[in-house]
């Protein structure tokens, strides 16, 4: 199993080459995840990547997003808040 904690600190390195970070949100975003399994596996997507499909840093950089889990696969929110679910208005 890779290194979780150097994973997440290249990916952190390299997500703060794109957006401002902010340590202190940061620091309880690792609290968390230290503190619940649940909210671990949602901010590891990048640690189960590596894991489950290495060969997909075998070929070209291309965007993706990864947010897979339970509690919001296949759902978002409008604009109002509510909650909304494919093919449904």
């Amino acid at each position: 199993m890779p290194d979780v904690v150097a994973l997440t600190a290249d990916y952190e390195a390299w997500l703060g080459g794109h957006i401002l970070l902010v340590a202190d949100d940061l620091d309880r975003k690792h609290r968390e995840m230290a503190g619940d399994r649940a909210r671990f596996l949602r901010g590891t997507y990048y640690l189960w990547l590596v894991c489950l499909s290495p060969a997909a840093f075998q070929g070209p950089d291309v965007p993706g997003v990864g947010d897979l889990h339970v509690d919001n696969f296949g759902t978002w929110q409008d604009a109002r808040g509510v909650r909304r679910q494919p093919g449904r208005a």
